[in-house]
Order: structure tokens, then sequence, then C-alpha cells
């Protein structure tokens, strides 16, 4: 019973806490947004992923760190408080959040690795030096795509529609958008925010980090010596 009462009181304060920590972040940043227009683009964009997940880092970190460890600690054994009723809803609704974002990760993470399976098995290799890539492709995909899928080994796809209907200048402008998301590591950061989803992100004006920060521009980089084979031309081996 000990167990389940600490096990109760941490997911209660984790939820209380992050909708606390969600509301000061949100409302910090409506304060602010027009303060930071004129900023550049990365800045803006750095602010904004603070923003968006230091509501769920800090209250993890704080009932993790703090809240359980003291409590243990310091609580006698068995203790004077009592499992009831509000207790329970407050901790299955902010368990229920935890798993939600797990779940959602988890299909992310699945959808990525069906996309990227069956994109693999009709995309040819070709050399793209000067992008910290592991791999590029071309795609004969009926749309016009250049994305960069991954987060710890990014693949580079680019549809065959790409070369055929832009010139050199145009798909080096492609490239540098490109670029400019594997130097932020967007993908790394849209998984982050993706699990640190709240109850705040199911209101309109709670999801204003979140779009924000989808709508900031890559920053721009120098634009590297970009060289490619021609897309048709298989890499050895």
């Amino acid at each position: 019973m000990y167990s389940l009462l600490v096990v109760c009181l941490a997911l209660a304060v984790l939820l209380t806490s992050n909708l606390m920590a969600s509301a000061l972040a949100t409302a910090l940043w409506h304060g602010i947004s027009r303060w930071t227009l004129n900023w550049s683009a990365t800045a803006r964009s750095r602010l904004l992923f603070t923003l968006r997940i230091f509501p769920a880092a800090a209250t993890l970190v704080g009932v993790v760190v703090l809240f359980v460890p003291s409590y243990i600690l310091y609580e006698p054994r068995p203790a004077d408080e009592v499992i009831n009723t509000k207790l329970v809803v407050i901790a299955a609704v902010s368990a229920s959040g935890i798993v939600l974002a797990f779940w959602r990760s988890l299909l992310s993470w699945r959808a990525t690795k069906r996309l990227v399976a069956d994109w693999m098995s009709h995309a040819e290799a070709i050399r793209v030096d000067g992008m910290s890539v592991r791999q590029a492709y071309c795609l004969p995909h009926p749309f016009p795509i250049i994305a960069v899928v991954g987060t710890l080994r990014p693949q580079l796809f680019v549809s065959k529609r790409i070369f055929d209907s832009l010139d050199r200048t145009e798909i080096l402008a492609a490239m540098e958008h490109e670029i400019g998301h594997l130097s932020a590591r967007d993908n790394l950061k849209r998984i982050l925010i993706r699990g640190c989803r709240d109850l705040l992100a199911m209101v309109p004006w709670g999801r204003s980090l979140d779009r924000a920060w989808t709508s900031t521009r890559p920053p721009k980089v120098a634009r590297p010596h970009l060289t490619w084979r021609r897309p048709w031309s298989r890499l050895p081996g």
C-alpha cells in the first residue's frame, strides 16, 4: 500500500506541476513573442524548443530527483495519508498522459520505419558530398520529395522528379534547406516535443508553442561543396 501511495502521489505531483509549468511557459511566450520577431531563426527556434520541453523536463526531474526521494526519506511508514478517490483519478489521468505520449512516439517511429522500408525498396543510392547524412537515395516517387529521414543516422531521399524538374542551383537551394534541418537536429527535437505532449496541447492556446516552433524556418548555413552522381547511376558495391 505504501508503494502504491508513493506512485499515486508522484503521478499527481507530476501532472499538476506539469500543467502549471506549461501554463507559465505558454504565458511567457505570449508575452515575449513579439519581441523575438527580429531574432535570428536559430535563436528563435532554440527559445521555442526550450520553452516547449521545459515543463516536461523540469517536472520529471523534480519528481524523480526531489519529490520521491524526499517523501521516502522523511515520511513515516506506514504513511498517514490515504489513497482517496481524488488522488486515484488524478494519478490515472497523469498515467494516461504518459502512456499516450509513449504510444504516439511509438506509432510515429513505426510509421517512419515502414515509410523508409517502402522507399528503400525502390530507391537507388546516389553520391552527395558535403552533407552530413549517412546515405542519399534517389526515389522514383510521383511527388517532388526531398527529405531527411532519421535522427541518429539520417538519410536523404530525393525523388527523381526533383532532378528532372530543377536545375543545379535550385537543387542546391533545396539541399541547403535540408542541411539547415540537419544542423538544428530538428528530427530529434521533433521526437522530443512529441514525447513531451501534455494536456495543454489539447487546447488551441496551449498549442501555440508547437505551431510557432514548426513554422520557424531552419537556420541558413554556409553552402558546402555539394556534388552528386546522376540519380540513375548506382554506387558501386
